[in-house]
């Protein structure tokens, strides 16, 4: 599987780790999911360490758009998100979606989960 993800309610945390390829379909699955589990105001971790193929930037936008939405749609929250890249190509496509996110929320890059884990509990409380 391509995209794996889990909810943690307890620790109010969504975790994904993209493994090798992934598909736009796959991550409109994610969003949908966080949205259907009221998870949208969790900070998530979005891992992309091991993604050995990105999905286009002329596709990201519409991925990005339905965070917007969500947003400008009041329906709760939007919680702050790390995004992990291994490589330059990544952190402009990280760049990319956040820029088109627009969400009112936090959004960092980081180069290891180790970074992007501490700075999520710090906005944690």
């Amino acid at each position: 599987m391509p995209l794996q993800w889990t909810i943690d309610d307890e620790r109010r945390r969504v975790t994904a780790v993209l493994l090798q390829t992934t598909t736009e379909q796959e991550m409109y699955e994610f969003l949908g999911e966080i949205i259907a589990r009221d998870a949208m105001g969790y900070g998530k971790l979005f891992d992309a360490t091991n993604a050995t193929r990105w999905i286009t930037p002329g596709r990201v936008g519409p991925i990005a758009a339905t965070t917007r939405l969500y947003s400008r749609m009041r329906l709760g929250p939007v919680g702050p998100l790390a995004i992990v890249v291994a490589d330059e190509k990544a952190n402009r496509r990280a760049q990319e979606y956040a820029l088109l996110a627009d969400a009112n929320r936090m959004v960092r890059i980081f180069g290891a989960a180790k970074e992007a884990e501490e700075w999520l509990a710090s906005m944690q409380g």
